[in-house]
Formats: C-alpha cells, structure tokens, sequence
C-alpha cells in the first residue's frame, strides 16, 4: 500500500470581476497611456518626429487589452467620455477582484471544498458503477462488469490505459467555482479515502485543524484505521482560518 499526504496555502488565480468597470474610472481616456502628449512632443522636438506606425499599434494593443478587460464594459465607458491627454490616472485603493477556483478530474480522485462547513463535491467519480458512464462505454462497444470496464478497469476515464483507450476517455469533467468569504479549505483525494469516508465526514474531521499538512496526516491516518485497501494520497489546500468557534487549538 502506498500512501501520502500534504498541504499547500491557497495561491489562485486573480481575476478582474467580469462586467465590472471599478478598474476603469470613468472620463478616462486609457488610449492616453504610455502615449506622447503635447509635452512630451516639445521636449522632443514636435510631433512630426512621433513615429505614426508605433503610435497606432500602441493604441490598438492598448485598444485590444482593455476591450478584453470585463468584457468590454469598462472600456467603452471610458473610452467615449469627454477626455483630455493631460488628464491623470489615479488606481483606485480596492479593484474589484474574485478568486475563482478551477477543478479538472478524469477518475476517481476528488474534490471535496468546505463552505461554511458544508461539504460541496467540485469533481465527479468516474467509475464503472455509474450508469451514465457505463452507457457510455456500451454505446462505444465495451461492456461493463462487476463495475469494471471490460472487466478489467475500475475507472471510466483516465490518462493512460491506452489499451481501452476507445473506452476509457481522458476528456475530463470541469467545475468553475468562484470562493467567497465563506470557503475555507479544499480537501483533494483518491479513492483510498473515499472508499471510507463520506465527504461530509471528511470536512467535519479536520475543519477546526489550522494547519493543513496536518488535517491532511489526519485523514491520511483516518483511512488507515478504517481498513481502506487502497492506495491512500491527501492534499489540504486552506483558504482561510477557521472559525473560533470549531478551531482545535490543540491541533
């Protein structure tokens, strides 16, 4: 049996909110950034010495980038405000921001995220005992067995298995979840936890340890004592503290 645990601290994405327009300010002319005003035209000896082809490939990369930045919205509002080059652009002190958290899976691994200490499955267990799944396999000529494709393969899909790979798939099932206040940490395992323990129960065991190396030794151990017969691995990535009220401080 081979078994493993770990744990990360939450680095994810930063997106711009889409639709929003807070990183924009409005009456700002963004095809003024980076680009020569009157001043910077006298300092260099007029504007007949601006090359003309830069200058309008800045603006359309500019144009292009801002276009791209929440869907437009931002852009367009600036962009056909009243506006003059001498006009300064100040950041405001809080851009609109979320945190978006993207899962792939093909197998049986799982994602498991505790919101508010409310276990939600963010991946889908592709085993041969789903019927949606073994459909699948029957429509393209397998057969499924003992909840096995061909009698051979617990899992449906996978990377590899290029014997059955007319079968077993690697396309893989995706969850885009934005993260709120009340997200705070993400259990990733394989089956050799599942096979024991209920996502639920899972979250429940190790919400109030602080440290995620040793909520994932926690389960990792948990499934030992339970008798799992697989092979056991766990991540814990933690988004935030939990809250006082379930913290373990012994933990």
């Amino acid at each position: 049996m081979h078994s493993g645990c770990t744990a990360v601290t939450a680095f994810l994405r930063l997106e711009d909110a889409e639709g929003q327009q807070s990183f924009v300010p409005s009456g700002f002319d963004p095809l003024s950034w980076d680009i020569p005003t009157s001043e910077d035209e006298d300092e260099h000896g007029g504007g007949d010495n601006i090359d003309a082809s830069k200058l309008g490939k800045r603006k359309h990369r500019l144009h292009s980038a801002l276009t791209n930045l929440g869907g437009g919205a931002g852009f367009n509002e600036a962009h056909h405000a009243p506006s003059t080059h001498s006009q300064v652009f100040t950041p405001p002190e809080s851009l609109s921001v979320r945190r978006v958290l993207y899962c792939a899976n093909a197998g049986d691994a799982r994602g498991v995220l505790c919101r508010a200490g409310r276990g939600i499955r963010l991946t889908y267990d592709h085993k041969g005992s789903d019927k949606q799944e073994a459909k699948r396999i029957m429509d393209a000529g397998g057969f499924v067995m003992s909840g096995r494709v061909n009698g051979v393969l617990a899992v449906t899909r996978s990377l590899g298995d290029s014997s059955m790979k007319e079968y077993v798939v690697g396309a893989p099932y995706t969850t885009e979840t934005e993260l709120s206040e009340e997200d705070e940490f993400l259990i990733l395992a394989c089956d050799g936890l599942w096979d024991v323990i209920e996502d639920q129960k899972a979250v429940e065991l190790v919400r109030g340890i602080v440290d995620p190396s040793k909520a994932a030794q926690f389960l990792l151990e948990h499934a030992y004592e339970n008798y799992s017969t697989d092979n056991v691995t766990v991540l814990v990535v933690r988004f935030r503290s939990p809250p006082e009220s379930v913290r373990d401080i012994t933990a």
